[in-house]
Parts: C-alpha cells; sequence; structure tokens
C-alpha cells in the first residue's frame, strides 16, 4: 500500500526525504508525515506535528486509508484537541475512536490483511511508529530512538514497513531518509534504504534512491542484496518485475515550484520517457499501462499512457490534495481534499483507474464524518 502524502505539506523540496507517494516518494513537504504547513517551519524540542497545527498549520495527516475490500476507512482526526485514530464503516452511525490518550496520533494504515492498523505517535518531543488492532487494543510500539518516525507504506504481503526517520534537532522540514522493517517478527531490525524508497508490487524487492541514484535491494529474509540499477530520481512506483520506474527530476533550469518532471525508466534497454509535469503523487495505474498523477496550483488529477501519447483530466472537486494512498485492491487512489480556509475538516476523493471519475465517498468533520464504500 503506499501512501505517498507524509512528511512535510506542499512546498519544500530542498529537503530529500519521502513524502514521496508510494510514496514516499518524493519529498514534497506533503504530509505522510507531516502536518508542516511550510517547510520554513522548525517546532519546538521536535514536536512538528501536531504544534504546526496548534500554530495554524493544516492537519494534512489526516491520511485516510482503505481496508483491504474497501469497507471500512481508518483516519485521523484533529476534533479531540490533540490528534486521534478513528475508524469508519458504511453501515455505522458513526466514526468510532481508537486511540485514547493525550498523545498525538496520525498517518494510519490498514496492513493487508485488513486486521491491524499501523500509525504514527507522538510523545515527549519524539514520534514512532506503532501497532494496533483494527479495533484499537492491543498497541505495540514498532520503533525507538531520539527520533522523529512516520510510517510510509506496507509492502503487500504484510512483512515489511517502510518509515521515514529523520533526528528531532534537524526537524521535519529537513533531511529525512527512509528505513525498511520487517514487522511479521518479534524485535524486526530496521535498515537504511536510502532517502526515497517504493516497495514492489508483490514484496519481492525495494526501490531506492540514494543520493540521486536508483538502487534495488531483493526481499529474501536477508536484505543484503543490493545492486546499482539504470537511472537517477525519486522513485514513485515500481511494476512488478521492475523493469519499469516512475521517476521524478527537478525541471530542468527553472527554481522548484512545487511540481517536476515525471519519467518512466525501462530498466532493460535503459531508456526513458518524459511523460509531464506534476506533484510526487505520481504512480501506475492497476494494469502499469497508465500513469496518475497531480498538477497545478489545483492539483487537477490526470492520467497518461506510459507511451505519453495520450492524457485524460479527471474532474475533481477543487481543495488542497494531501493524503494520496492506493487501494489494495489497486482500483484506484484515495485523496484528501481541504477547501480554502480549512485546517482540519475535509473531503476524501477516490480516483477510479478503470472509470477514469473522481467520488467523493467521505467527509471528515468535527460536527460529524461520514462514509461510504467506493
Amino acid at each position: 500500500m503506499r501512501n505517498y502524502e507524509k512528511e512535510m505539506a506542499e512546498g519544500c523540496r530542498g529537503v530529500a526525504r519521502v513524502d514521496a507517494f508510494r510514496a514516499s516518494l518524493v519529498l514534497l513537504c506533503f504530509g505522510f508525515v507531516g502536518l508542516l504547513s511550510s517547510c520554513n517551519y522548525v517546532a519546538p524540542e521536535g514536536e512538528d506535528s501536531w504544534q504546526n497545527y496548534v500554530d495554524g498549520g493544516m492537519f494534512v495527516t489526516a491520511s485516510p486509508s482503505l481496508s483491504p475490500i474497501g469497507d471500512r476507512m481508518v483516519y485521523a482526526s484533529a476534533c479531540t484537541g490533540h490528534g486521534d485514530i478513528y475508524v469508519m464503516n458504511g453501515t455505522s452511525v458513526g466514526p468510532v475512536r481508537l486511540t485514547h490518550n493525550d498523545d498525538f496520533e496520525a498517518s494510519p494504515m490498514f496492513t493487508p490483511d485488513g486486521k491491524r492498523i499501523v500509525f504514527a505517535r507522538e510523545h515527549d518531543k519524539f514520534r514512532h511508529v506503532w501497532i494496533m488492532n483494527s479495533n484499537g487494543s492491543h498497541e505495540s510500539q514498532l520503533t525507538q530512538g531520539a527520533t522523529l518516525d512516520d510510517p510510509q507504506s506496507l509492502s503487500s504481503d504484510g512483512r515489511y514497513l517502510l518509515f521515514s526517520r529523520s533526528l528531532w534537532t534537524g526537524g521535519l522540514g529537513r533531511t529525512s531518509k527512509m528505513y525498511l522493517m520487517r514487522i511479521d517478527v518479534v524485535a524486526g531490525k530496521s535498515i537504511h534504504v536510502g532517502d526515497i524508497a517504493i516497495l514492489s508490487p508483490d514484496s519481492r524487492f525495494v526501490i531506492y534512491s540514494d543520493a540521486g541514484e536508483l538502487w534495488r535491494l531483493e526481499l529474501d529474509g536477508k536484505e543484503r542484496n543490493r545492486r546499482r540499477i539504470y537511472g537517477t530520481g525519486w522513485p514513485t512506483d515500481t511494476s512488478e518485475d521492475g523493469r519499469l520506474i516512475l521517476i521524478m527530476r527537478p525541471i530542468a533550469g527553472k527554481a522548484w515550484t512545487g511540481e517536476e518532471e515525471i519519467w518512466v525508466l525501462d530498466t532493460v534497454t535503459k531508456s526513458e520517457k518524459l511523460l509531464g509535469i506534476g506533484h510526487s503523487a505520481t504512480l501506475f495505474g492497476a494494469n502499469r499501462d497508465n500513469v496518475l498523477f497531480l498538477a497545478g496550483a489545483d492539483q487537477i488529477p490526470y492520467v497518461t499512457t506510459i507511451d505519453g501519447g495520450m492524457t485524460k483530466r479527471i474532474d475533481c472537486p477543487s481543495g488542497y490534495k494531501t493524503s494520496v494512498s492506493a487501494s489494495w485492491d489497486g482500483r484506484g487512489v484515495l485523496v484528501g481534499s481541504y477547501a480554502a480556509g480549512q485546517r482540519s475538516d475535509s473531503s476524501v476523493i477516490f480516483i477510479d483507474f478503470e472509470g477514469l471519475r473522481a467520488t467523493t465517498i467521505a467527509s471528515i468533520a468535527c460536527d460529524g464524518s461520514t462514509f461510504r464504500s467506493p
């Protein structure tokens, strides 16, 4: 499952981290972690997320995530005054609160079996990744240390977690690194996987960028087999065999404005093609013959073929877009949307790859939230 949102608020890219879409992906000061409304923001004592909201920023880590069959949606909300995790289904009267303490919690995502939820918890200056059952029971801390950690994506087999990490002395508005952890074993160790990383759809490997160069790490249980592959840039998605990779690069000759060049690389023929200009929320469609991306100041969704031959705009409600994540079944993506002037209330839009249409499936608000399965 990918989440292309998480770490800062859209805008700053001089940081090499992953707010990249599978995020990871391309550090766009987005939100998978981040609730930063400005990359110039440096929070006191390491509290980058909640303090930014208190100071007037947007709560951009609601991070809505669908269960594998799409009957439930988990998300974070600022309504309790400190950030908590909620779940909704299409038959309940309203949302069910899963976390009940004074810590800040955000960036939730379902595991591929729908039985557990991974999320971020901020406590005593630091933020770590936690996991709990889908009903809120049996919470367990996955990451440790004097760090700011945020979940980015889970492998489709449920064994691996990709998360971003930065030291609180640096602040989330600065450089973060990506780490890979086994979560199907007790005390799973984490290993560094560059600046931006993505998991393959079949959970067999990781593609990551280190100092702009692309690498491949085989997930064979030992995680020792790394090799340099063709291409440069920040990866956002890959085909199952790893032959095709979507990457983002700065627009040549221009100052960074929040958008970048979108390229598709063929690692076998060592060829590449420019598909367009857009934000880092960029990924392949379910059958890998088209690509979804957001573009323009209004972050309008577009779909283009991998040969760049056809680009279609998808009509979508206006608003600041964040929290982009792919559905487990590959049918489409979820996008959080904030209307002008809104800081915590938002809507959730489902973009269908096959029908090429956008539908509002949820409303998140302190005075009442609703959800219907896409």
